[in-house]
């Protein structure tokens, strides 16, 4: 296996591929804007989960957080102090306020914009848990759990179901968990079981990713980076 390392520039670079992927899927002008606005932020806040499961904060992952731009959306860039006390303090995953606009948008349609920012999700966050070259078994349970979050608020629509964490971000904590209660509300009232299935390995979220559908190029070279690092 190649030595190479995960750079800042890859990381960057497979950020901004899998946001432009998404966005070219939504045909909605307010989907995509809304998107494209909001996305930055959340897979932002989305790192410093990740790196919070993960080892201790290094300059790779302060020069990786301040790579995390889609192209117009830049935020100013954090030094290493700044970033070691945001990963201290991250919150627990919560779906962002795009996300249920995703999930109204495919009901009643044929879309699934809801699975397939699911996909990008989880993707992405492997991605963040990869920039130390490492993705420990704790970061890849937690990605596992933000993607049961995401699929248990899609609703009924979903494959599979699973319980959310009762935990969210400050910033849109109330609005969205109350969603999600309404979410699952109306999956219990047509008669869906939650169902929590048991943690998996990388490997096992690897082999997952690459058995769903869309953004297979971003997949494919995520996967490429995943491969570079050594899994515990």
């Amino acid at each position: 296996m190649s030595k190479e390392k995960i750079t800042t520039a890859m990381v960057g670079k497979k950020y901004r591929s899998g946001i432009q992927a998404f966005s070219r899927l939504l045909g909605d002008p307010t989907l995509r804007l809304n998107f494209v606005q909001e996305a930055d932020p959340f897979f932002r806040r989305c790192a410093l989960a990740v790196w919070k499961h993960g080892g201790p904060v290094t300059e790779r992952h302060v020069a990786a957080y301040n790579a995390i731009c889609s192209g117009d959306n830049v935020a100013s860039s954090v030094l290493f102090f700044e970033l070691c006390a945001a990963v201290e303090g991250a919150q627990d995953f919560a779906p962002p306020a795009f996300f249920y606009e995703l999930v109204r948008s495919d009901r009643g349609s044929r879309r699934n914009h809801a699975g397939k920012f699911t996909e990008l999700c989880s993707i992405l966050l492997l991605l963040f848990a990869a920039v130390d070259d490492e993705v420990s078994q704790e970061e890849a349970d937690y990605v596992d759990h933000c993607t049961q979050i995401l699929v248990a608020a899609g609703g009924p629509g979903d494959s599979r179901t699973a319980k959310p964490s009762d935990t969210s971000a400050p910033q849109q904590g109330t609005q969205e968990g109350q969603t999600l209660q309404e979410t699952q509300a109306e999956a219990q009232s047509e008669g869906d079981e939650a169902i929590v299935p048991p943690a998996e390995s990388v490997e096992d979220l690897l082999a997952e990713l690459d058995q769903l559908c869309g953004l297979d190029q971003v997949k494919k070279d995520v996967r490429s980076l995943i491969n570079l690092v050594k899994v515990r």
